[in-house]
């Protein structure tokens, strides 16, 4: 369990590293300058497909022990889980409206539009 925790812990420190490379992209759209669209639309697939796919199962099932041991976490477990799905879906969206800029079929996106 140790190393399972000690994995977690590395892999949020690289989300982290790509979470603030896609906040820098993002600065640069906000500014009106011209983000690399392609590097974030692979770091969001990375993202949705790694985290939601591996790395939050991989928390969830530990969340479950830990909740089966501990009735005094359960409602903050129920809440990451949520967070895990809200995440989920989010950078899904946001994903599918980077594809559609990079493929030419959103000409009105404003920064910090929807």
């Amino acid at each position: 369990m140790e190393n399972e925790i000690f994995k977690l812990r590395k892999e949020h420190l690289n989300f982290k590293k790509l979470l603030d490379l896609l906040d820098a992209q993002l600065d640069l759209l906000h500014r009106g300058e011209s983000p690399n669209y392609q590097l974030m639309t692979d770091i969001l697939y990375y993202m949705t497909q790694y985290s939601d796919l591996i790395h939050h199962p991989r928390e969830e099932a530990i969340f479950a022990l830990l909740a089966a041991r501990d009735s005094s976490v359960v409602e903050n477990v129920a809440e990451l889980t949520k967070q895990h799905h809200t995440l989920g879906e989010s950078g899904a969206h946001f994903y599918e409206k980077l594809e559609n800029i990079i493929n030419g079929e959103s000409e009105d996106y404003e920064a910090g539009g929807d």
